[in-house]
């Protein structure tokens, strides 16, 4: 699920890049076709990536538990060297 909100701030943090609504449709293939699956216990959230057309897609996914709801919470465009470092403190699963 992609609130509201977290659609309005993506499409802020995104403004001045070349990461237009077209992107969003890679969204289905990274969510059931991930390259990369990783888990974050802690702050209950999964990390899920997949290179598309030369590019790699970052995407993090939070689990709300009081509502038993999974929502989108970031989606973004990376380089593999910036996508190993910021995921090697979580627990990879695929």
């Amino acid at each position: 699920m992609l609130s509201d909100d977290s659609l309005v701030k993506q499409f802020d943090s995104r403004r001045g890049e070349d990461f237009g609504a077209d992107k969003y449709e890679y969204l289905p293939d990274i969510i059931y076709e991930p390259t990369r699956i990783y888990r974050d216990d802690k702050k209950r959230k999964i990390y899920l990536t997949k290179q598309i057309k030369e590019s790699w897609y970052f995407t993090v996914i939070k689990y709300l538990e009081k509502n038993n709801e999974l929502y989108l919470e970031s989606y973004r465009r990376t380089d593999e060297k910036k996508m190993n470092s910021t995921l090697k403190k979580y627990i990879r699963l695929k």
